[in-house]
């Protein structure tokens, strides 16, 4: 049981880095293209 908890804490963690740098690479882009 600990270990698929830990699992899930890894998932977690590498969905949230991976949607942080979404987000880092999406307001790149906005500065690259002025939308206006």
């Amino acid at each position: 049981v600990e270990a698929k908890l830990e699992n899930k804490i890894k998932c977690k963690a590498v969905i949230f880095t991976l949607n942080q740098g979404i987000v880092a690479l999406s307001k790149e882009a906005e500065e690259d293209f002025d939308f206006e």
